[in-house]
């Protein structure tokens, strides 16, 4: 992974937690789940989210995160 770069962050209602939000770019040998931070992944185009009914998927709630990063990545207006 490189080009790493902070975008936002959020409260997390858990024990008072700050989520955070990054950007970065990653290397296409690395995009395989190793089995202990993440168990399953999938990668989507940016014209594929933008069709999210052809591709079966629902986004991550208004107020979230996960959703700003994703909107910002596709390129459309947050909010």
């Amino acid at each position: 992974m490189h080009a790493v770069r902070y975008h936002s962050s959020q409260p997390w209602p858990f024990l008072s937690f700050l989520m955070l939000g990054f950007m970065a770019e990653m290397d296409k040998s690395r995009r395989v789940p190793n089995g202990e931070e993440f168990a399953e992944a999938r990668w989507f185009s940016r014209a594929e989210l933008r069709d999210l009914d052809r591709v079966g998927i629902r986004l991550p709630r208004l107020d979230s995160i996960a959703r700003w990063l994703i909107l910002n990545w596709v390129g459309e207006r947050m909010g």
